[in-house]
């Protein structure tokens, strides 16, 4: 995984303070633009946490950044920005090295960057940072998925760049870009990678009881590796033993995962933009692509309290080694387990045990048609997405015979072969929108768009998700539609406020990390929903 430069959040602020109260008076920098924006907001849904806690309401919505640039020669200039956001787990205010560019300008139909750069994508994905240059408070999901933005939004590489007239036709802008992208194992798209896991809802404690030992020692022998130590012989015929007492005695059995790290092999993006003879009216094609492989942590878990002891066995062997990740130490489990099951609470608890890690590797490629029409006041746009998806897991585990075999017959969805991959069909993601805004005086605009995610366009019902890749329980998951109203407000030409109400139909994007199962079995994604949105911002 490509690293970050993180700083703190106190010092962002610092350096927006220090730079808006005096920094210009500074001869060196008088060669400098300096430019930033701080802002807060306040998210409120009826159902569905929106990738915070907004069924609660939550404050956890704001964002800062500050970004320095100069001219070193007449065609080179350099810049760089500092920025910070938090939208529930993602984010979390840390200050990062956003974008950082050294910019060749050889002449109007060529330039060369490098460094962090803006991805292109679509009309709005290079500015969705400059909350005073839009409308709304959220892009279209369809095509701007918040949850991608950390990623999507950035691609640390080289690009080539220009415009190119083309006389009473108007010009032609390009952009390509080659690189890599950073994606964070802890923020929304790998959220949204655990999501498509496709073990999820499977229930594999049959395939345990007819693994062959051996691919089950080699599961172990993997997870004392992450602690450090070996088992032997003796204590893994002891942890074997208590292992097949818990699956024989499971009511069920999931495999779960967690990211643990994303290396991104390569991403590209390209651009061509038609600025047409029609004064205002702008047409567009963009395309972007990356592959990555992901390290999850994978744990076998069982809700059946009569495994408490057979656990303990396992939590036995454990405790020779020390900590096993998900609790300080073993022996915390083993009281963990005893106290759960004196006070019977153990279905809150669970039982969970590691075995050897599932790498998902993905393979994506996506494709935007744009169209943008300015005319006085108006401004009206439109845009259709497309992502082509390869996904595949694999784990050492799969590599067993029975195993294999059994999960090829549990789903009539994947496929498995013979090196432990369990191979999901290529399926592709469509999403379209379309919107409008309308400044009615110098300080109120009027936004509305009416947006559709599909995150398989086969399957716009639901019906494949459920019954088939069985990674969720409610159709209304193979779908969102968003209608959406914006009043945005100019205080004045540094302060801006906004108010925005979504209408959804559908739980597609909705993180299952930020929406967990009822404990009473009721549904765990609702269908219809709102979502309410205050932003205040202050960009000088």
């Amino acid at each position: 995984m490509k690293k970050k430069i993180v700083f703190s959040i106190p010092f962002l602020l610092f350096v927006l303070y220090s730079t808006a109260a005096g920094a210009m008076d500074f001869d060196m920098l008088d060669n400098v633009d300096i430019h930033g924006f701080i802002s807060q907001g306040y998210l409120k849904s009826t159902e569905n946490n929106f990738f915070a806690k907004t069924v609660d309401g939550t404050p956890q919505f704001n964002e800062a950044g500050i970004n320095f640039s100069t001219d070193i020669t007449e065609r080179l200039r350099i810049g760089l920005q500092l920025f910070a956001r938090d939208m529930g787990t993602i984010g979390n205010n840390e200050v990062i090295l956003d974008w950082a560019v050294a910019d060749y300008r050889y002449k109007d139909w060529l330039g060369l960057r490098a460094g962090n750069m803006k991805m292109v994508n679509g009309l709005y994905n290079e500015t969705r940072d400059l909350d005073m240059i839009r409308t709304n408070i959220f892009l279209p999901q369809s095509v701007y998925n918040e949850a991608w933005r950390e990623s999507a939004t950035l691609i640390q590489g080289m690009g080539i760049y220009g415009e190119v007239p083309m006389g009473p036709g108007g010009s032609l802008s390009y952009d390509g870009q080659y690189g890599t992208i950073s994606i964070a194992p802890d923020k929304g798209a790998a959220r949204l990678a655990e999501d498509q896991w496709p073990l999820s809802n499977v229930d594999i404690s049959p395939l345990l009881a007819a693994a062959d030992p051996a691919l089950v020692q080699a599961a172990f022998t993997s997870m004392a590796a992450s602690i450090g130590s070996d088992i032997t012989q003796e204590e893994f015929d002891n942890a074997q033993v208590q292992v097949q007492e818990l699956t024989s005695r499971s009511d069920i059995a999931l495999i779960s995962v967690d990211t643990d790290e994303i290396d991104v092999e390569q991403a590209y993006g390209g651009k061509i933009h038609w600025n047409t003879p029609i004064e205002g009216l702008v047409i567009g094609a963009s395309t972007y692509g990356y592959m990555f492989d992901a390290r999850m942590n994978s744990s076998i878990a069982s809700s059946a309290m009569q495994t408490v002891a057979a656990y303990q066995g396992v939590s036995g062997m454990l405790q020779d080694f020390g900590d096993n990740g998900s609790v300080d130490s073993a022996s915390d489990h083993v009281e963990l387990f005893n106290s759960a099951e004196s006070i019977g609470g153990f279905a809150d608890y669970g039982v969970t045990f590691p075995i050897s890690p599932t790498i998902f590797s993905a393979d994506a490629k996506s494709y935007v048609g744009s169209i943008e029409y300015t005319w006085r006041s108006l401004v009206l746009a439109a845009e259709y997405m497309r992502t082509d998806y390869k996904l595949k897991f694999q784990n050492d585990l799969f590599k067993d015979p029975t195993i294999n075999a059994l999960l090829e017959s549990a789903s009539d969805y994947t496929s498995m072969d013979a090196a432990g991959n369990m191979i999901v069909p290529d399926f592709s993601a469509m999403g379209w929108y379309v919107s409008g805004a309308y400044r009615f005086t110098y300080w109120f605009e009027l936004g509305l768009y009416y947006s559709e995610y599909y995150p398989d366009e086969d399957d716009k019902d639901g019906k494949i998700r459920v019954n088939e890749k069985k990674i969720d329980d409610e159709l209304h998951r193979g779908w969102l539609k968003d209608t959406c109203m914006t009043l945005r407000f100019d205080i004045n030409e540094n302060w801006v406020a906004k108010l925005e109400g979504h209408y959804m139909d559908g739980a597609a994007i909705i993180l299952g990390a930020d929406n967990p199962a009822p404990a009473d079995g009721s549904e765990r994604y609702g269908e219809n929903w709102m979502l309410y949105a205050a932003k205040l911002t202050y960009s000088f």
